[in-house]
């Protein structure tokens, strides 16, 4: 957060009075009020000066129920993840499978396969995890793997906002837009 330079106070002392401010906080509205010390008092910055500062913009669609069941029957195509809820900049998305995806990693980046429908399998170059409803698994960032379904399946996945659904690989059948919201 930058400093707000009050326009009532001369520059010479602005800097001196910044360092000692109050906040104080009336509900979503934030003043902050800087006291000038005696020996800084002149004609120009004798009262206290007030700076007001907009409120943060609340995404106030995010505070709403989301019915996953609803929200996976919206659409039928598979491995074409669809942001839900986006959060701490991290993307909730759903997203239907069922075949086997591509052999890929993030760089940077981990990513958390959580089943709301049917049987998962995330294949790793060492073993294989085999998830079903209710069940996680949090694919640490660099690591190889895969994913696969026998039969249909419907996933979360939680990972930061911009990762292409296919990591480091580009594949005309499996990487998807990103950010396709429902």
């Amino acid at each position: 957060m930058g400093v707000v330079r009050p326009a009532r106070l001369e520059r010479a002392t602005f800097w001196f009075v910044a360092k000692r401010s109050i906040q104080l906080s009336y509900g979503r509205l934030t003043r902050s009020v800087y006291r000038i010390p005696s020996h800084f008092r002149n004609p120009t910055a004798m009262r206290l000066a007030t700076v007001r500062r907009v409120p943060p913009k609340w995404d106030w669609s995010a505070m709403h129920t989301i019915n996953l069941t609803e929200k996976f029957s919206l659409f039928q195509e598979q491995w074409r993840p669809k942001v839900v809820a986006r959060l701490n900049g991290q993307e909730v998305k759903l997203i239907k499978v069922q075949g086997v995806f591509p052999w890929h990693t993030h760089g940077t980046e981990d990513e958390m396969f959580l089943v709301w429908r049917g049987e998962f399998r995330v294949e790793f170059r060492d073993r294989v995890v085999r998830l079903g409803p209710g069940e996680m698994v949090v694919v640490p960032a660099g690591v190889e793997h895969r994913t696969a379904a026998d039969e249909e399946a419907e996933v979360l996945c939680f990972e930061p906002a911009g990762v292409r659904n296919t990591g480091d690989i580009e594949d005309a059948q499996f990487t998807a837009p990103q950010g396709v919201a429902l």
